[in-house]
C-alpha cells in the first residue's frame, strides 16, 4: 500500500470529518461516514475560506511568527491555517475528544513543518486554569453552543494580546428595525457532534450587542466583516427559529482593523438572487454607547493584565544594534552618539501590542523614532530661545518620545498624560520617578499648575481632535508659563497633498486606510482641503472617532488668538507639519 493509500485509510476511519484540510497534494481530509452516532449529517466546512476572510485584511504580510489560540478547534482546520499564514506557537483545544483525534492526525501528517503545534481535549474551565497569553485568538462556532458564552469569551480576551476573531451564528435580523441588543436562549440537544454539550445556547441579536461586549473587554477596533441569512421564502418553520451568521474581528490597537469592511447589514445566505419588489431602504444602523461610561472617553480603564517588556536599550549588547551599526539609523541623529545614549536608557521597552502599533516588532527602530522626535523637539525649543525643565506631553502613549526626555535631558519634571490608562499604568511602573503619568478623558482638561510648563508637546493629537480645538487649546495655554512654548502637529494642506500624491510610504499607508475606513474617504482625499472635508469621522461613539485636517489658515486666523505662531514647519514631524507656538509674556 502507497503512503498516500495508507493516509487515506487512515483519515477514512476518523471520520465524520467536519472541516476539509489539505494533507498532502490531492489528499484532503474525507470519509465515507458522513453521519455521527446520533445519525446526523456532520456538513463539510472549509477553515481556509472563512480564515482568509479574517485574517488578510488585519494581517496582508502574514503572521510573523505571532501566538495563535484556536477556542473549540475542531479538527484544527483554522490551526493548521494559521500555520499557512506565519503563526508560531499554536494551541488548539475542544471538549469533544472526536474532533482532537483528527487534529492530532493531521499534524502528524500534514505536509510542512508542525512543531509547535498544541491540541488538547479541554474545556474553557481547563483554559481558565493556565496563564498562558497568545496574540491572536479564533473564537469561531462557539459563542451560541455554551451556557455562559460572556464569560468563556472574556476568559479568551483577558488572554489575547493583540486580536480576537469571533464568529456564531445569530438571530434573524430585520433590516428595516433597529437591533434590540441582547441574547436570545435557544435550546439545543447535545449528542450530535456539531452540537454543545450543555444543551444551551445563546444568539446575539447581530452586531450591536456583540460589540459592546467586546468593547467591555477593553477591544478599541472593531469590525462586522461577515453577516449572512438566510431569506425568510426560502425557510420553513416559525419566524423566531431563522438564524444567521456573523463574524467581528476585535483589537486592543486603534486603527489595527483600517483595511477591514465593515457591515451594517446582512445578505442573503442561500441561493441564487431572484427579482422582488424592492425593500424599504433601512436607515443606517445607530451606534451604541459603551456599556462603561469611562470607555466613551477613555480606554482600557480597568486594565490589569501584566505587561511584556523588551530589555532596556541600556543592558543590548552592541551588536544587537543593528540599525545602527548597519548605517540606517533615521538621518537627522546618524551623527550623535548612539549607542552612548541608549546605555543611559534603562528602562525596559513596551512591545507592540503596548506601544500603538509602532514600528511593528522592530525595537531598535521603535527606540531610534522616538529619539528622532526628541532630537527634532529640542533643537526647534532651542532655536526659539526656549528652555526644557518643565515639560507635559500631551497624547504620550507608552513613552516612545518622553522616555527621552527622561534619560536623554536635564529636564527635572516630566508630565505625560494619555487616554490610555494601560499606557500610563506602564510609565508609573518602569520611568523614573521625575516622570509623573496622568490618565486624563478625551476631554481638554489637564489636572496641573497653571503657568507651569516651558514646554508642551502633542505629537499627532490634534490630528483627532475634531470637536473642543479652541478648549484645547485653551488648556495647553493655560499650562504654559509666559514665554513658554507649545510644540503640535497637525494634518494641513501639505500633508494632505503627501496623501493625494502617495509622496512617502506612510502618506501611501494612511491614504489607504482612510479610503477603506471612511465613509466617502478616497472622495474626500480628492480636491482642494475645504470645511467640509476637514473631520474624517468613522464612528461616533469611544475616543477614536477620526482622523482631522487643519488648514493653515486655521493657525493663523485662530490659534494665533490664543498663542503667537513662531514657526510652521511642513513635514517637520514625519509627514506631519509642526506647529511652533508661544505664550505671550504678558
Amino acid at each position: 500500500m502507497t503512503l498516500a493509500a495508507q493516509i487515506i485509510e487512515q483519515a477514512n476511519a476518523l471520520g465524520p470529518w467536519h472541516h476539509r484540510v489539505r494533507l498532502r497534494d490531492g489528499i484532503f481530509t474525507q470519509s465515507e461516514t458522513v453521519q455521527d452516532e446520533s445519525g446526523a449529517v456532520v456538513s463539510v466546512y472549509d477553515p481556509d475560506r472563512s480564515f482568509e476572510q479574517g485574517i488578510r485584511p488585519v494581517y496582508p504580510d502574514g503572521l510573523g511568527g505571532r501566538s495563535f489560540l484556536d477556542c473549540a478547534c475542531n479538527a484544527g482546520g483554522h490551526s493548521f491555517a494559521a500555520r499557512d499564514h506565519g503563526a508560531g506557537e499554536i494551541h488548539g483545544f475542544d471538549i469533544r475528544e472526536h474532533w482532537i483525534r483528527q487534529a492530532r492526525f493531521i499534524a502528524e501528517t500534514r505536509e510542512g513543518d508542525m512543531s509547535n503545534m498544541r491540541f488538547d481535549v479541554a474545556s474553557f474551565d481547563d483554559l481558565a486554569a493556565s496563564d498562558g497569553t497568545y496574540d491572536i485568538t479564533w473564537f469561531s462556532g462557539i459563542f451560541h453552543h455554551l451556557p455562559d458564552p460572556v464569560a468563556a469569551l472574556r476568559l479568551v480576551a483577558d488572554r489575547t494580546r493583540e486580536t480576537l476573531f469571533l464568529n456564531t451564528a445569530c438571530v434573524r435580523f430585520d433590516p428595516t428595525m433597529p437591533e434590540k441588543p441582547e441574547l436570545v436562549f435557544r435550546p439545543q440537544g447535545t449528542r450530535q457532534l456539531l452540537s454543545g454539550v450543555s444543551g444551551v445556547s445563546w444568539l446575539p441579536s447581530g452586531p450591536q450587542v456583540l460589540r459592546r461586549i467586546l468593547n467591555w473587554m477593553g477591544f478599541v477596533d472593531i469590525r462586522t466583516y461577515y453577516w449572512v441569512q438566510d431569506e425568510p421564502e426560502k425557510l420553513t418553520g416559525p419566524p423566531e427559529g431563522y438564524t444567521g451568521r456573523i463574524a467581528l474581528a476585535a483589537a486592543r490597537s486603534e486603527g489595527a482593523l483600517g483595511r477591514m469592511v465593515d457591515l451594517k447589514t446582512p445578505t442573503s445566505g442561500i441561493g441564487p438572487a431572484r427579482p422582488k419588489a424592492p425593500a424599504p431602504k433601512p436607515e443606517p444602523a445607530e451606534e451604541t454607547r459603551p456599556l462603561r461610561w469611562e470607555d466613551d472617553l477613555s480606554v482600557h480603564a480597568l486594565d490589569t493584565a501584566p505587561f511584556e517588556r523588551v530589555p532596556p536599550v541600556a543592558e543590548w549588547a552592541d551588536d544587537a544594534f543593528e540599525m545602527i551599526r548597519g548605517g540606517k539609523a533615521p538621518s537627522e541623529i546618524a551623527q550623535l552618539p548612539l549607542i552612548e545614549m541608549a546605555r543611559r536608557d534603562t528602562a525596559p521597552l513596551p512591545v507592540r501590542t503596548d506601544r500603538e502599533g509602532y514600528s511593528q516588532d522592530n525595537h531598535e527602530h521603535y527606540w531610534l523614532s522616538g529619539l528622532r522626535d526628541y532630537h527634532l523637539t529640542s533643537q526647534v525649543v532651542a532655536r526659539h530661545g526656549g528652555t526644557v525643565d518643565r515639560i507635559m506631553e500631551i497624547g504620550c502613549a507608552s513613552g516612545r518620545v518622553l522616555r527621552h526626555f527622561a534619560f536623554q535631558s536635564e529636564a527635572t519634571e516630566i508630565w505625560g498624560s494619555d487616554i490610555n490608562h494601560r499606557h500610563i499604568r506602564f510609565l508609573n511602573t518602569h520611568m523614573p520617578a521625575h516622570v509623573r503619568a496622568v490618565a486624563v478623558p478625551a476631554l481638554p482638561h489637564y489636572p496641573v499648575e497653571d503657568n507651569h510648563f516651558d514646554l508642551v508637546t502633542a505629537y499627532s493629537v490634534f490630528t483627532h481632535v475634531d470637536t473642543f480645538e479652541t478648549a484645547f487649546l485653551a488648556e495647553l495655554r493655560r499650562m504654559l508659563r509666559p514665554g513658554g512654548i507649545a510644540y503640535l502637529t497637525v494634518s494641513d494642506e501639505s500633508h494632505r497633498d503627501m496623501l493625494q500624491q502617495g509622496t512617502t510610504e506612510t502618506s501611501r499607508r494612511l491614504a489607504e486606510r482612510i479610503a477603506g475606513t471612511f465613509p466617502d474617504g478616497a472622495e474626500l482625499l480628492k480636491g482642494p482641503l475645504t470645511e467640509e472635508k476637514r473631520y474624517l469621522r468613522h464612528r461616533q461613539t469611544g475616543p477614536y472617532r477620526g482622523i482631522v485636517f487643519t488648514p493653515q489658515e486655521q493657525i493663523t486666523t485662530v490659534w494665533s488668538r490664543f498663542f503667537q505662531i513662531e514657526e510652521i514647519i511642513p513635514s517637520g514631524h514625519s509627514d506631519q507639519t509642526v506647529v511652533v507656538a508661544r505664550k505671550p509674556r504678558s
